[in-house]
This record gives C-alpha cells, structure tokens and sequence, in this order.
C-alpha cells in the first residue's frame, strides 16, 4: 500500500510463523508524483524483495487497492512511459528469479497491515500486533532503483 503523504509497505508470509515486511518513507523529491506510479512502485519493488530473500519461491500472488496498479501488473503495458519502465524493470526481475505472479484487488478497508505500514507510526503498530500474534518478523529494505524511478519521472 501507499500513503501519498508519507510512504509505502507490504508484507509476505515468509515461512511458517514469520512475516517478511518492507516499508519506505517518501523523500522531497517523491512526493509530489502521481499516487498511481507511487503504488505500482511499491507493489514491484516490495514484491522483488520478497522474492530476493525468499529465493524458493516460484509463484507470488500480489494484492494491490490501487486498480491502476492492478491493471498495469496484468496487462503488462501501461500507456505511461514512466509506469512502462516500472513494468520493464518488473518483468525483468521476474523472468531473472523464473517466478510467476498474479495480481488480485484488495479493498482498502482489508488492507490493514500494508495501510498500517504505508503510513506514519504505523509500523511500530504493525509490529505490536505481529508479536501479540507470537509472529517473528523480518524487515526488508525495498528493492533500490524505486527513488530513482520516481525521480526520473519527476524530469520526464
């Protein structure tokens, strides 16, 4: 998920009582780009950390409440050039690790750890309630190229 106004998060399962999260905060520089890009790079550079920690992983099922997210990730084209070259990054990547995915909505009232994790404080929530559930949990930093990919949208 994706806060306009602070960052973004995910989590996976990760393996019996674990849970792999990741969570970003926006600089200066990326918040003012569109929310829809916003949330596909989260979605892509979430997933791809996942699957680079969890290397045996050979089908990812993803969740994203933003539909132009969802769209691009099926589709494969989204018409933006800058969503284009998220896409192209995200295929690479998954074609480099042989795992396939698929991406299905969430409504937005069902996506509370990952709203929890977008948002400022809500991590330190996130992890309350991972441990009352007796949950280990990992955090894992997001695949780099996503400020990059923002900020080059920013000059496109």
């Amino acid at each position: 998920d994706t806060s306009g106004e602070f960052g973004f998060g995910a989590w996976a399962w990760g393996g019996g009582r674990r849970l792999l999260y990741t969570c970003e905060q926006w600089g200066d520089r990326e918040l003012g780009r569109h929310i829809n890009l916003k949330e596909l790079v989260a979605m892509v550079a979430s997933t791809e950390a996942f699957i680079r920690r969890r290397r045996d992983v050979t089908h990812v099922r993803e969740f994203t409440d933003n539909t132009c997210a969802e769209w691009a990730a099926h589709g494969m084209a989204p018409r933006g050039e800058a969503m284009q070259e998220v896409m192209t990054h995200r295929a690479a990547a998954l074609l480099e690790r042989d795992v396939y995915t698929c991406v299905a909505r969430v409504a937005t009232g069902e996506n509370v750890w990952a709203d929890w994790l977008s948002r400022e404080g809500g991590e330190a929530r996130f992890l309350l309630q991972a441990a009352a559930m007796g949950l280990e949990v990992e955090r894992l930093p997001a695949a780099e190229w996503w400020r990059a990919a923002l900020a080059e949208q920013a000059m496109g």
